[in-house]
C-alpha cells in the first residue's frame, strides 16, 4: 500500500472502514511507529471513538475516550497545525493521554480530520514506543494521510446524498404517474437528470469541483477517452 494507492481510494469513495484500515498501515509501515489511531468525534463533542488504529491491545477497537478539554486529543482538534510531542510524560500543554501512557508510547505526533464545514471529523495520530523528533518530512506525510481519509469520507457522503436524493425524487414520480399526473411526473424526472448530473459532476470533478469535461446537459453518460487521455467532445460540440 502506498499513498497513491490510498489517495485512489479516498477518490473513489471507497468503503472507509477499508479506507482507514489502508490509511493506518501505510502510516506504520512508512514512519515505523508501533502505534496508529484513527479517532472518530461524536456529534456532542464529548468524546472520541477509536475507529481503526495499529498496535493496540485487543478490544482496544471501538473504545470510547474523553476528549475532555486539556487534553491531548482536545488540543489537538483545537489547533491548526499538527501537535508533535517529543517526550509525552513532560508534555505541558496539555494532560498527556492516559491511554498512551498506558501502550508505552513516548513520542508522538497527531494532525486533526477535517470534516463538514469547519467541524474536525477526529484526530490521526503516529506514536513510538521509542523517543524520536518526528521531522517535518513525517509530519508532512500524516497530514498528507489526514487530507486523504477527509477526502474519502466527503466521497462518501457525496455517494449517499446521491443515492438517498435520487431514490426519494424516484418515489415521487412514480406516486405522480399512478395518480395520473403526466407532467408532474415528467417534471419530476427532469429534475432527478438535472440534479444527478450536478451531483455526479461534483463527485467526478475532483476536489476543485470543476464540472467534468465531456458531460453536456441531459447527459450522464461516462465521457469517452480521446487519444491523449481527455474526454472527447459531445456529438453536439463538434
Amino acid at each position: 500500500m502506498t499513498l497513491a494507492d490510498l489517495g485512489h481510494d479516498a477518490l473513489v469513495g471507497a468503503d472507509l472502514p477499508r479506507l482507514m484500515d489502508e490509511a493506518v498501515a501505510v502510516i506504520a509501515q512508512t514512519l515505523g511507529v508501533r502505534h496508529v489511531s484513527v479517532l472518530e468525534l461524536d456529534r456532542a463533542g464529548e468524546t472520541l471513538r477509536l475507529r481503526a488504529g495499529i498496535g493496540w491491545r485487543e478490544g482496544t477497537l471501538g473504545s470510547m475516550i474523553d476528549a475532555m478539554p486539556g487534553g491531548y486529543a482536545a488540543f489537538t482538534l483545537s489547533a491548526s497545525e499538527p501537535v508533535v510531542v517529543g517526550d509525552l510524560s513532560t508534555e505541558t500543554r496539555f494532560a498527556p493521554s492516559p491511554e498512551l501512557l498506558e501502550h508505552g508510547v513516548v513520542a508522538s505526533v497527531a494532525v486533526r480530520i477535517m470534516g463538514a464545514g469547519l467541524r474536525p471529523y477526529g484526530v490521526l495520530g503516529a506514536h513510538s514506543v521509542h523517543p524520536r523528533e518526528f521531522d517535518g518530512s513525517e509530519v508532512e506525510f500524516l497530514c498528507a494521510v489526514a487530507n486523504l481519509v477527509a477526502l474519502g469520507i466527503h466521497r462518501r457522503r457525496q455517494a449517499l446524498e446521491l443515492n438517498d436524493t435520487i431514490l426519494q425524487e424516484a418515489v415521487v414520480a412514480k406516486y405522480a404517474l399512478e395518480a395520473g399526473q403526466v407532467e408532474r411526473a415528467q417534471q419530476v424526472l427532469l429534475d432527478i437528470v438535472a440534479r444527478a448530473q450536478a451531483m455526479i459532476n461534483d463527485l467526478l470533478g475532483g476536489a476543485s469541483g470543476e464540472p467534468v469535461r465531456g458531460l453536456v446537459a441531459g447527459d450522464l453518460r461516462r465521457a469517452p477517452l480521446g487519444d491523449e487521455g481527455a474526454p472527447t467532445p459531445a456529438d453536439g460540440d463538434r
